[in-house]
């Protein structure tokens, strides 16, 4: 009988965390033409981010990232932009162009970096499985 690897969940790499991280901003607040744009909500600051912005800027609004990021942060933008590119063949100016266009909706957007983490899960569970 063949082993049951779909609950088997190793612990994420930085480039997954990022990921999870971006699409939880998306899903929290989405932009279109600027990075990222303060606002309150509920009385607090908070931050509402385009795609490109989710995936790069530091966790205080800044364009800051932490070391380990930063190489993680060029991986997953070449990561969503090879989705958008696979998902909608139109979106040829890349993710700015995608995330910026008035055909592109908050479930668009969202469907691209839901996918793009679940096929990291996916390749980071196969990595782990193959390791042991």
């Amino acid at each position: 009988m063949p082993l049951d690897t779909t609950s088997f969940q190793p612990e994420p790499s930085v480039l997954l965390r990022l990921l999870r991280r971006g699409r939880d901003r998306i899903k929290k607040g989405w932009v279109k033409n600027s990075a990222i744009r303060r606002t309150q909500r509920k009385g607090k600051v908070a931050y509402n981010y385009c795609m490109l912005g989710a995936l790069s800027y530091g966790d205080s609004g800044d364009a800051y990232l932490p070391a380990d990021y930063r190489d993680a942060s060029v991986k997953a933008i070449h990561l969503v932009d090879e989705k958008i590119h696979t998902k909608y063949f139109r979106a040829l100016g890349g993710i700015p162009s995608f995330n910026d266009s008035h055909h592109t909706t908050h479930k668009m957007v969202m469907d691209v970096l839901d996918e793009v983490v679940a096929d990291q899960e996916q390749r980071e569970r196969e990595r782990a499985l193959t390791a042991q």
